[in-house]
């Protein structure tokens, strides 16, 4: 007679599934498995450069990050939403040798040619989870402490505002661009205060997403506002069960009405005006709402006149001055003026078929990132709602873009590529998961054949 098989048990329990290389644990810190290299080195201080605007290096940096790109572990990769800028700034070359500015032009298309670079240097360099963590906090920490406390400093303690409105220095100096970055930093706010666990990150990206949305308001910028709204109604949409993300929220939404100064609701309440294009808004907005609309109607004549190629990169201003001049336009239009909006101002310099490569670098990585999002849900939740959080934010930033000019800014780029990168660790860390639980199914079931069929004679012995 043969002795039963006797399976043993390990004593301590189940052991825990190993962490990929290159993977921080949840809770891990801030330096776990993190991979150092010259370029991801370079790359931090060319972002730290640019965003606080401390140190005069951003060029060298960025130089270094380029040539230090093939020391990296990984083979070099080009996306489709990087060949679709590169095929911008190739469409913006034609428009140089079409344009009326030819010497303005080529320097607008020297630094768009570094943002292509940036672009291809961040996908390349941002390639494991435990990089891409540490440089989403660093770069929220580089917001935080410049452009945000500077204006906060700015609004409360020195008074140096744009009439009323909260601005800080360098490209932060107009309160719509600021706007708009805050909208960004919103979204990778939200998206540490869900996958972090460690205590003292949380509570800064909790800090991050009160007071953002709050130095938004003091910028006064309208379309901004109306986008954060359109962010915050979507991203609760799912949380509405959760009583302490609703406290948090009411919270945060009583401390803005409490802080906001008088002057802010009642630039906010325009809106309703400018929607309906009154001509009594002048009297409420100090004229602000119907130059725009004088300045969008010089830009859709420039438009109309050099519908495929444009007046050319950054060549917008210098023609606006000679377009205003025409008798059909309100004096009010006059001079070198922004187009006050991304869409008309690429139709404006680089015409239809850069609004369609500008369209598909955008649509890319957030349609990547929505479908990374939908096959994660299930087994990586918390990483597919910062997804999430990631998409809302560009989209509440293209909101904006209808009042704000982003089309030649850094950010609008630089989160495009985060975006894109974080649906591709997400996709990379996923897919052997899914793969293990798919053997292990097959193992299971497997086992359990094998059970039966050797269960069954010995059944049958028994019986007999």
């Amino acid at each position: 007679m043969t002795a039963p098989i006797i399976r043993r048990r390990s004593v301590g329990g189940a052991s825990k599934p190993a962490v990929p290389a290159g993977q921080p644990e949840r809770g891990a810190p801030l330096l776990a498995g993190l991979e150092w290299s010259p370029s991801f080195v370079a790359f931090l201080v060319y972002v730290f450069v640019i965003t606080t605007y401390r140190v005069p290096v951003g060029t060298a940096a960025m130089s270094v990050a380029l040539l230090a790109l093939p020391l990296e572990p990984r083979t070099l990769r080009l996306p489709p939403f990087v060949l679709c800028l590169a095929a911008l700034l190739g469409w913006a070359f034609i428009g140089w040798s079409t344009s009326e500015y030819p010497t303005l032009v080529w320097d607008h298309l020297v630094d768009f040619s570094k943002i292509v670079a940036v672009v291809f240097v961040a996908v390349n360099v941002l390639t494991t989870r435990a990089r891409l963590r540490f440089f989403l906090l660093a770069y929220l920490a580089f917001f935080a402490f410049y452009p945000v406390r500077g204006a906060l400093f700015n609004y409360f303690l020195y008074g140096g505002t744009m009439g009323g409105r909260a601005v800080w220095n360098y490209s932060y100096s107009n309160p719509n661009d600021l706007a708009g970055m805050c909208l960004l930093f919103v979204a990778l706010a939200a998206g540490a205060l869900v996958t972090e666990r460690t205590r003292w990150i949380r509570l800064c990206a909790l800090a991050g997403v009160i007071v953002l949305p709050f130095l938004i308001v003091l910028t006064q910028s309208r379309g901004a506002f109306v986008a954060l709204l359109a962010f915050g109604a979507i991203a609760l949409k799912d949380q509405w069960r959760r009583g302490r993300m609703l406290l948090l929220t009411a919270a945060a939404i009583v401390a803005v009405l409490v802080a906001a100064p008088d002057s802010v609701w009642r630039r906010l309440g325009t809106l309703k005006e400018v929607a309906r294009q009154d001509e009594r808004v002048q009297v409420a907005d100090e004229g602000s709402a119907e130059q725009r609309l004088e300045i969008w109607k010089v830009a859709r004549a420039m438009i109309a006149d050099q519908p495929m190629t444009g007046v050319g990169l950054g060549a917008y201003p210098e023609a606006h001055y000679i377009y205003a001049q025409r008798p059909e336009f309100n004096p009010t239009a006059r001079g070198k003026r922004d187009t006050h909006s991304t869409y008309l101002n690429i139709l404006a310099e680089m015409g239809l078929p850069g609004l369609i490569l500008f369209g598909l670098v955008v649509a890319l990585p957030l349609m990547k990132a929505e479908q990374v999002r939908r096959r994660i849900k299930a087994t990586h939740p918390a990483r597919a709602q910062q997804l999430r959080y990631f998409v809302l934010g560009m989209i509440g930033y293209l909101v904006a873009g209808i009042w704000g000019s982003y089309g030649a800014l850094v950010p609008t780029y630089l989160y495009l590529s985060l975006v894109f990168v974080a649906a591709l660790v997400l996709q990379e860390r996923e897919l052997p998961l899914r793969r293990s639980l798919r053997l292990g199914s097959r193992g299971r079931a497997r086992s359990a054949a094998t059970a039966t069929a050797t269960a069954t004679p010995i059944v049958r012995r028994t019986v007999r």
